[in-house]
Formats: structure tokens, C-alpha cells, sequence
């Protein structure tokens, strides 16, 4: 739906009715059929943004003013000072619950203050009677204490918050080997809230925050479970993470009406293309080694990452599956990158030369950047084929460090890449003219 053609409508609709043009009754039709414009929609928003950020600032003010002159406190005020708020967050929260459980901003808000209250009353405990808990021993209680208020109050902010806390605790903590699979786990909590949250409103603001959060989340916690992997994990496991983001934000999620609502084909397809472009490089593939492989120490440590990057890439082959009988190409070309990967990491082993697994990288770009063009032009995307144009001239500039070519061949090149830009714009115009005629 266009919005502004719209509300362009709803304007000229009482002086319609007043020429005689149309009917009450008729306009009245419209507005029906068009239904809302979510200007409501949108106060209930900022309403819930400074419900949180309103109850955030408290919590830190809160702790701020504990933390003046704490230790000239005696031990028994510290515990009840520090024991108050989270006594009064609960307070607040049961009156939310009882009588304002419709209202979005009054279960954020609360539901972040009380998870705020919650983490300092630790803190505060912890530092008054000297228990000796690190930072991740502090961090662990406090996310799985603060859980429940993710269902009970219905917060996604604070779903938002207990997924950071996770990747806090698992980086901080000293996990080895399989213990590194329990950042996966303790995210797979949050996600019945997900579940509810889509199932009430697939594009509404709880689902799609949500979804950038998980989104943008997993890139970091993959970072961490690959950490003692080996290359060929990074390698692999990139791409099959991201391939299997936009995959499922596909299935799942096709009908997002901008990118906004799209967040998960929105990182996947980035992530894709950043880790493709990456092992585009040949010094990435110089020092590629695999003997390690075969040490016993190493497959210790590398079995979460190794577990990891097995179960991605069975999730990507299966929604691959998906579109490959719908015949939908495009999908299969963003979402095959975990093959392109597999088949990188054979000829680097089989050929022992980095240009092999390079140049293969550079071709899955290339196919990556004309297939943007022509989904542009087809589906008449000016932003999605001049996308595909930049990353042509993206791959060319790499190139360009990547290889002794002179000023005349790169001179040539720009020239080329630039006529590329100024044709896509003009025969996507050419395109948008003709139908509109």
C-alpha cells in the first residue's frame, strides 16, 4: 500500500463528497478498505521507546546514587538500599500486570526498571558481603533471573537485554570446547517470546526488533564459538549463518514491505556478500593450513565450532531445497554461498594454491553483483540494481590491490564501471516510463 497515495486520498475525500463526486457512503467505504494509517500505531511506539529508556535512565540513576559514599554506609543499610528497588520494581510490576497489562510502554518500562533493579541488587549484595563472583559469575544469575519478565510482562526490550547479557557472560566466562554451545542454548530461550510476538504480528515493531536484535546478535556469537576453530570454520561457518538468516527471513518473513521489516534477509544477504567479497582475497587462502586437523587437542577445542558450522549448514541445504523446487534462482544464489565455501576450502586443500579458492570467490561475487542488476531491472529496483553495480565496482577496486594491473587498464576500468552505473539509471527510467505510459 502507498501510504502518501493514501493519505493524498483521505485529504481530498471530504471536498469529493461536498462537490457531489462521490457518496458518504462511498468515502466511507474507502476508509474501510484502506483502513488505518498507524499514526496511533506510531504514538504507542514513542510512547514505548521512552517507557524504556525512561526506566533504563532510572535504574542507572539508581545505582548512581548507591554508589555515592557506599562503603562509608553501614553493612545493614547497604543490604536494604540495595534489596529497595528490586522490592519496588515487583510492586510496580504486579500493578502492571493487574491493571495496565494492554498497555505495551507500561510492560517495557517496567520490565526493563525491575531487570535493572534485579542486576544492581546483585552487584550491590555481591560487593557489600564480599562473595568473591566475578563479573560472569554476577552476569549468569542475573540473565536467568530476569528471564521470566521477558513472558511474564511480555518485554521484548528486555529479551533484547538478556540476549546481550548472554554474549556478556559467554565471552567473559572461561568456556572451552563443547561449553561454548551453551551461548546457543541460552539464546534459544528468548525464542518462544519470538514465536508469540510474530504470530500476533509478523511485521509489528515487537517482531522486527526482535529480529534485528537475534539478527545482528548471532554475527557476534558466532564470532566467539568459531574463536578456536580454525580457519576453516570461519570460512565455512560465515556464509552457512548468514545464508541460512536470509533463507529463513525468506520463508518466514518474505512480505515485509521495506527493508525495516525485513531484518533477517536484510543481515543475511549483507552478511553473504561481505564474507564472499572477503574470501575473494588471496592472501586470505595463503596460509590455509590442515594438518591440525588430525590433532587430537585441536578437535577437542573445536568441536563446538565444528558442531556449529554442521548444523548451519544442514539448516541452509534444507530451505536451499525449499527454493530450489519453487524455482526461485535468485534465493539459491544468495543462499548457496555455505557450498560456494565448501567447495573454496576443497580446491585450497586439494590444489594447495590460494588463487583457486580466490578466483572462485571472485566469480560467486561477480554472479552475485549481475544477478542484483537484473532482479533490479526486472522487478524495477533502481536501489537493488545499483547495488549490484556498486559491487562490481567494489570487486574491480579490489582487484586493483590485488594485482600489478597499470593506471590505463584501472583508468579504463573506472570508465567502464561509471558507464555501467549511468546505464542501469537509465534504462531502469526508460523501464518505469514505459509503464507508466
Amino acid at each position: 500500500m502507498n501510504r502518501k497515495g493514501v493519505r493524498w486520498l483521505y485529504e481530498e475525500l471530504p471536498g469529493l463528497v461536498g462537490r457531489g463526486v462521490i457518496s458518504s457512503d462511498a468515502a466511507e467505504a474507502l476508509r474501510r478498505h484502506y483502513g488505518d494509517l498507524g499514526e496511533g500505531r506510531w504514538r504507542q511506539v514513542i510512547l514505548t521507546i521512552c517507557g524504556v529508556l525512561g526506566a533504563l535512565l532510572v535504574g542507572l540513576g539508581i545505582i548512581f546514587v548507591l554508589a555515592h559514599n557506599w562503603t562509608a554506609i553501614p553493612r545493614s543499610v547497604r543490604t536494604v538500599l540495595a534489596l529497595a528497588p528490586l522490592v519496588a520494581a515487583q510492586g510496580a510490576a504486579a500493578w502492571v500486570i493487574w491493571r495496565r497489562e494492554a498497555s505495551a510502554a507500561w510492560r517495557e518500562g517496567t520490565a526493563v526498571f525491575l531487570a535493572m533493579a534485579l542486576g544492581a541488587a546483585i552487584a550491590l549484595i555481591d560487593q557489600t558481603y564480599h562473595t568473591g563472583g566475578d563479573y560472569d559469575a554476577m552476569l549468569l544469575p542475573w540473565m536467568l533471573l530476569g528471564l521470566p519478565l521477558v513472558y511474564l510482562l511480555g518485554s521484548t526490550a528486555t529479551a533484547v537485554l538478556y540476549l546481550a547479557a548472554v554474549l556478556g557472560w559467554a565471552t567473559s566466562a572461561d568456556l572451552h570446547g563443547v561449553q561454548r554451545l551453551a551461548i546457543w542454548l541460552l539464546a534459544l530461550l528468548v525464542g518462544p517470546h519470538w514465536w508469540l510476538a510474530a504470530r500476533q504480528d509478523r511485521y509489528g515493531l515487537r517482531s522486527v526488533f526482535l529480529g534485528w536484535a537475534v539478527a545482528l546478535w548471532a554475527g557476534l556469537a558466532l564470532e566467539f564459538v568459531l574463536e578456536g576453530g580454525g580457519d576453516l570454520s570461519w570460512f565455512v561457518g560465515f556464509p552457512a549463518v548468514y545464508a541460512v538468516l536470509y533463507l529463513a527471513g525468506c520463508e518466514w518473513f518474505a512480505e515485509g514491505a521495506s527493508v525495516w521489516r525485513r531484518p533477517l534477509q536484510t543481515v543475511g544477504a549483507a552478511g553473504v556478500v561481505v564474507a564472499a567479497y572477503v574470501l575473494s582475497f588471496r592472501w586470505v587462502w595463503e596460509h590455509v593450513e590442515f594438518h591440525h586437523l588430525w590433532d587430537k587437542a585441536w578437535q577437542r577445542e573445536a568441536v563446538a565450532a565444528a558442531g556449529t558450522v554442521a548444523v548451519a549448514l544442514a539448516a541452509a541445504l534444507a530451505l536451499l531445497g525449499f527454493a530450489v523446487r519453487r524455482g526461485q534462482w535468485w534465493r539459491v544464489m544468495v543462499g548457496g554461498a555455505p557450498l560456494v565455501a565448501v567447495l573454496g576450502v576443497a580446491l585450497a586443500g586439494a590444489t594447495d594454491a590460494a588463487s583457486a579458492p580466490a578466483w572462485l570467490f571472485n566469480a560467486y561475487v561477480l554472479a552475485l553483483a549481475v544477478g542484483a542488476m537484473a532482479v533490479g531491472i526486472r522487478d524495477r529496483r533502481l536501489a537493488m540494481a545499483n547495488i549490484g553495480a556498486f559491487m562490481v565496482a567494489l570487486l574491480i577496486v579490489a582487484r586493483f590491490f590485488d594485482s600489478e594491473m597499470g593506471f590505463l587498464v584501472k583508468g579504463v576500468a573506472c570508465i567502464v564501471i561509471g558507464a555501467g552505473f549511468l546505464a542501469t539509471n537509465v534504462i531502469y527510467h526508460r523501464l518505469r516510463g514505459g509503464a507508466a505510459r
